[in-house]
């Protein structure tokens, strides 16, 4: 069963402490909401123990009594605490101060200092990199101009058209978008990708309503068949709700 508590997580080596809350089980697994602390905790896990300052709470008492107890140690600016500000959960508060702020920032560095670029020895996607993901199309434009592409995503961009539109297309289900027509000649990606030509679900081209619209269902009334509710309520003076419980359309 799920219940309010707020923990405190502690450093046994250094003592230094996070405070936070949370609303599940207790034994759920949840470390914390904050990016910073997580970080320190996923690096050495073994050197932190968790206690639970008081449980069987609302969701909502729960982060009050989070945040009376970091406003109580001003969790912000007590460099014995992990926690970078003094409000619950991923609260903001240090933009409206400037001091605290500068310190919510400096804290910030300090545990990113020493760490590689998120993106060192990452390999950057540059246009030829690119072309070898690329898949090859074929498209057609609303003048009947057929052309061979190699990077879809560029096309729509240049012809200002909608990627996921021009994907349904190619799969078949849009008969065609803005008057371009394509389909994927290649697939470098091993994407699972059918492709099926486009077919006419039988609507009729225009607007037609009652009995004359494709999509009408008949209905059978006192042994009489209408060819759609409208005309069963107009002919019969029956409501539609009525018309749904009493009729038959197994007609």
């Amino acid at each position: 069963m799920k219940e309010g508590f707020v923990y405190k997580w502690v450093h046994i080596k250094t003592g230094k402490i996070y405070i936070g809350s949370h609303f599940g089980k207790l034994n759920d697994g949840y470390v914390s909401s904050s990016k910073e602390f997580n970080k320190a905790y996923i690096k050495e896990p073994d050197m932190f123990k968790r206690s639970i300052v008081i449980k069987g709470l609302s969701r909502e008492e729960a982060l009050q009594t989070e945040k009376h107890l970091l406003v109580e140690v001003d969790a912000a600016n007590n460099d014995h605490y992990y926690n970078l500000h003094n409000e619950p959960g991923t609260g903001w508060s240090h933009h409206d101060n400037f001091e605290l702020a500068k310190k919510y920032y400096a804290k910030i560095s300090a545990a990113k200092k020493g760490q590689p670029a998120w993106n060192k020895g990452k390999k950057l996607w540059n246009e030829t990199n690119l072309h070898k993901i690329s898949d090859i199309w074929n498209v057609t434009y609303p003048n009947g101009k057929n052309e061979t592409i190699l990077n879809m995503l560029q096309f729509c961009r240049e012809h200002r058209l909608n990627p996921s539109a021009m994907s349904a297309v190619a799969r078949g289900n849009r008969r065609h978008y803005k008057g371009y027509k394509c389909y994927k000649i290649s697939n470098k990606r091993n994407v699972a990708y059918e492709y099926k030509e486009w077919k006419s679900k039988g609507k009729p081209g225009k607007a037609h309503f009652g009995s004359n619209n494709g999509w009408s269902k008949r209905i059978k009334i006192n042994e009489r068949i209408y060819g759609c509710m409208r005309e069963a309520s107009n002919a019969t003076g029956l409501s539609m709700y009525k018309l749904k419980k009493l009729g038959d359309f197994n007609v």
